[in-house]
């Protein structure tokens, strides 16, 4: 007779299509015990933000999707934050706080809500501090290692039999 494991908790983070053109990538973190595919907004921890997609290149890159480990980390500059573990090509890949582009070198920046600078064309992050007391405690609370990436999910639509698959779009 098989033991079943649980469905482990996972950070789900889902990148947003950009039709505004502005500069940046914008993402929203989940949390839940899903399958990788499946989002519920009630889960919504927060917002991110990263560089864009450049063929994972050090320091002007944000990194691929796949699923990676997560671990707490700390140094002089970032203290307790999180690091994203076994990235392809790259090293000191980190989820902390920032509100701008200028924040970061490939990292993932948090932040409670997201707006478009219609000067700078730069998508900018609010309450980037709130957003990581809020993503530590979800993170204890759920006991959670894993990080998945995404940039299309499948969302159950009522009517249909199955799943659709959708990207998400940033509008302000």
């Amino acid at each position: 007779m098989g033991v079943t494991m649980p469905i482990k908790n996972k950070l789900y983070l889902l990148r947003v299509v950009n039709k505004k053109k502005l500069k940046g990538t914008a993402g929203m973190l989940f949390y839940g015990e899903h399958d990788g595919i499946v989002v519920d907004d009630k889960k919504l921890v927060c917002w991110t933000l990263e560089l864009p997609y450049l063929d994972n290149k050090n320091n002007i890159s944000c990194i691929p999707c796949n699923e990676y480990k997560i671990a707490p980390y700390t140094s002089e500059k970032y203290k307790d934050v999180y690091q994203v573990m076994n990235v392809p090509n790259r090293t000191s890949i980190l989820i902390h706080t920032g509100n701008y582009l200028k924040d970061t070198q490939g990292c993932i920046l948090i932040g409670s809500n997201v707006k478009g600078n219609r000067i700078t064309k730069e998508i900018e992050l609010l309450e980037s501090k709130k957003a990581m007391e809020k993503l530590k405690t979800i993170i204890k609370e759920n006991n959670i290692e894993d990080l998945v990436i995404l940039d299309k999910v499948k969302k159950k639509v009522e009517g249909l039999d199955g799943y659709m698959e959708i990207q998400r779009e940033l509008e302000y």
